[in-house]
């Protein structure tokens, strides 16, 4: 009878110490899937379409490699777990810039399962690649999001790659009179490019990429061009044969700080 009372004391023990195990356990036993799932749903809806996103569970080594967008990006940063994740983003310098060393761009640290931080940094289009280094302490899953002020991404090898001459539909060995234009950013300011070189009656056709609005002035006359990926191009007239030569300037204004290429051909 002893003995069975002893059994019978051990084995509703061991029950009990199970059950306290499962109840116990039961948080650190839930996939990893769904744990990556909570971080994700930390991190606020997206305005756009994300350029960059990446989810999992914290681990040493985090080094991945991304490609570079061109506006004002935007990184979100949430983990959910225990400790803290730190977020660190360095740009590749472009092979035409004569240098090789990354450099800094942004960094940021999340508490895990608090809210969200955010920081922002300028996609230079001077730059290759885009690297993540994520380190955290403590065990956690992250989840990070990039998106940019163009609305959907453009990627610096898109932007480099629009033919901004093809949209002049100009015949080869034709007369194409000149050119100004070249990279140019939103600012308040106008910038100048020197006074018209030659006299005559012109077509003036100018085209830009981008996201915004370009206004061009020679002299008196003035044109705004529409800009866009893929450009297109807008015919005015100007005559010029005597007096002093009309200036030129542009200016470009978006709600997006990436910059845009233009190009105007006086064509006679």
């Amino acid at each position: 009878m002893r003995v069975r009372l002893i059994s019978l004391v051990v084995f509703v023990l061991v029950l009990a110490a199970t059950a306290l195990g499962v109840v116990l356990g039961r948080p650190h036993d839930e996939p990893v899937s769904e744990a990556v799932a909570v971080a994700r749903d930390l991190l606020p809806p997206a305005a756009s379409v994300a350029a960059i996103e990446d989810s999992g569970a914290v681990g040493t080594g985090y080094h991945r490699t991304f490609p570079q967008y061109v506006g004002e990006l935007t990184v979100w940063l949430a983990c959910t777990g225990e400790g803290q994740v730190t977020l660190a983003v360095s740009a590749v310098p472009a092979a035409e810039t004569g240098s090789v060393k990354p450099r800094d761009v942004a960094r940021t640290t999340a508490i895990c399962a608090a809210e969200p931080v955010r920081t922002d940094f300028f996609g230079d289009p001077f730059t290759a690649s885009l690297v993540f280094d994520l380190a955290g302490t403590g065990p956690a899953e992250f989840a990070f999001r990039v998106t940019s002020d163009t609305g959907d991404p453009v990627s610096v090898q898109d932007y480099q790659q629009v033919d901004l001459h093809g949209a002049f539909h100009l015949d080869d060995g034709g007369d194409e009179g000149y050119s100004v234009g070249g990279a140019i950013g939103p600012g308040s300011e106008p910038d100048y490019y020197g006074p018209l070189q030659e006299h005559g009656d012109f077509t003036v056709a100018a085209a830009c990429t981008g996201l915004g609005t370009l206004e061009l002035r020679v002299g008196d006359h003035r044109e705004q061009v529409r800009c866009s990926w893929k450009p297109q191009r807008h015919d005015s007239k100007l005559s010029w044969h005597t007096g002093k030569a009309p200036e030129i300037y542009a200016q470009y204004t978006s709600a997006s700080k990436a910059p845009a290429n233009w190009a105007v051909y006086f064509l006679p």
